[in-house]
């Protein structure tokens, strides 16, 4: 494999959100729970990145999925948000 294929076959985190969201949205519906976790961190990264209107867009998207389903707030485990700072 040269540097180029190895390059282009590694997806930028915000691709890679994209691409989970696209797939979640394809097995479960684009209004299922269990994109609620994808939403929030992609939303996250977004945020930091200060693309702060669409991380908000997303979050609005989990909070209805949420409310929708009568689900508790999501919150991320310890561990996960250790290791992304």
């Amino acid at each position: 494999m040269s540097h180029q294929d190895q390059k282009s076959s590694r997806l930028s985190p915000i691709s890679s959100f994209i691409q989970a969201l696209r797939l979640k949205s394809e097995v479960h519906g684009i209004e299922h729970p269990e994109l609620i976790p994808v939403l929030m961190r992609y939303a996250r990264l977004l945020s930091r990145l200060g693309r702060v209107e669409q991380a908000l867009e997303l979050e609005s998207r989990a909070e209805r999925i949420r409310l929708r389903f009568e689900l508790p707030r999501f919150n991320e485990p310890d561990c996960i948000e250790g290791g992304l700072n």
